[in-house]
């Protein structure tokens, strides 16, 4: 009963925790990468304007990038949520209905309480009879 379920889970489960270790080895292998474009970048700058130099463009891109995201930070800080989506119109039981209820008491009032009680054990036997699952035969072979 619960295997299809169960199956989608797992699948889901199983593809979540991939997908998680993907994304944090190509996360290492970026910063490494970056590393590895920044020292370039310093020894090329070192190369050809001098240590202090490439170790002053070097900061002064971290810092442009710095603040950037500081810059992107506090205009996402500024936005206003978005407006909660409206609740689901719940339509009413129908067991709640007015015009139900007073239709039931009038009727409980005409046939008397034993008749409807006695219309209600009826009713619930046959509901019973209705939703019970066919037998099987003696004859037919079991699965």
């Amino acid at each position: 009963m619960f295997e299809a379920p169960i199956a989608n889970l797992k699948h889901k489960l199983d593809v979540a925790v991939k997908t998680t270790v993907g994304g944090v080895v190509a996360a290492a292998a970026a910063l490494v990468a970056l590393g590895f474009f920044c020292a370039a970048a310093f020894l090329w700058l070192e190369q050809h304007y001098g240590a202090l130099t490439a170790a002053l463009v070097m900061g002064a891109a971290f810092t442009v990038v710095a603040l950037v995201a500081v810059i992107v930070i506090l205009i996402l800080r500024r936005r206003k949520p978005p407006p909660p989506p409206p609740a689901p119109r719940r339509k009413a039981a129908w067991w709640a209905d007015p015009a139900l209820l007073a239709t039931a008491l009038d009727v409980s009032r005409t046939l008397g309480r034993r008749r409807v009680a006695l219309a209600a054990v009826v009713s619930a036997f046959v509901f019973g009879v209705m939703i019970r699952p066919p037998r099987k035969r003696e004859d037919e072979p079991s699965e």
